[in-house]
């Protein structure tokens, strides 16, 4: 039975070394202990089989997780889902480094940026630098860990810019409202007439009649008034959100009547003279 044993030894040792050779790891004690056994003719078939099963399941382990680097490129708060630019990955993933890949967030997902480790999706900024973690499964990728760790790295021009616009809701989704934009600062005179897309975020205070309400009750054609910042990528944050009744939005219009009735006065004057 011993030279038995022995015959086989060598098969099961290519056996051995093929399967860490496959999944591309270096071989763990628990493999190289009878692997070394083996080659002193030493070891149980079944040992050897129980140690090839073990390093199997820990490769399939490895396969099935990942762990990558990268910028934030989008954020979209109704499919769950996030698209990141990578920089760096295990090799899980290998084959998607220096590409754009969209990234499912799971409900149960720890979301990190500092000491705060109670965010949301909607926290995540474009652009930012972000470490992500979680499981490959069919070829998606859903993530259950992700850390913010810069929060801008390409700060554009209008980066951190203060904005105050006015205009009527087109639509309304769980983390952005879009507004068309019928005044601002001289600053944004430019967007009048056009969509303006504005992130809300966890410290987004929306009122109605001095009251505070939440983004659900902001609805489509209402006139709102929302401050804010402008961050990297021209992304509209909003710090205030307030939703006039219909009184005051007629009081806005006629405002603004009153403004442009007063500049085409004006340019007539000039034109006089």
């Amino acid at each position: 039975m011993q030279k038995k044993s022995k015959a086989i030894a060598p098969v099961l040792v290519v056996l051995l070394v093929a399967a860490g050779l496959l999944g591309g790891t270096a071989l763990g004690f628990e493999f190289r202990e009878p692997l070394k056994k083996a080659i002193l003719g030493k070891t149980t078939t079944e040992e050897i089989k129980l140690a090839v099963e073990s390093e199997l399941q820990k490769l399939q382990a490895g396969k099935s997780k990942f762990e990558l680097e990268g910028t934030a490129a989008s954020v979209d708060v109704n499919s769950k889902t996030i698209v990141v630019k990578i920089k760096s990955s295990t090799s899980s993933i290998k084959e998607l480094r220096l590409t754009e890949a969209p990234i499912l967030v799971s409900d149960e997902a720890k979301i990190i940026f500092g000491a705060k480790e109670d965010l949301k999706i909607a926290d995540i900024p474009i652009n930012s630098q972000v470490h992500v973690g979680g499981t490959l499964s069919d070829g998606k990728l859903t993530a259950t860990k992700i850390i913010i760790q810069k929060e801008d790295v390409d700060e554009g021009k209008n980066a951190n810019k203060e904005f105050e616009i006015r205009g009527t809701v087109k639509t309304v989704n769980d983390g952005n409202i879009v507004v068309t934009v019928s005044s601002a600062r001289k600053s944004l005179n430019s967007r009048r007439g056009q969509d303006v897309t504005i992130k809300v975020t966890s410290t987004t205070v929306i009122e109605k009649n001095e009251a505070t309400i939440v983004i659900s009750d902001i609805k489509v054609s209402d006139e709102v008034e929302v401050e804010g910042v402008i961050e990297a990528n021209d992304v509209f944050i909003a710090s205030k959100i307030e939703v006039k009744v219909e009184e005051e939005a007629t009081e806005i219009e006629g405002e603004e009547e009153q403004k442009g009735s007063q500049g085409n006065q004006g340019n007539s004057n000039s034109n006089r003279d």
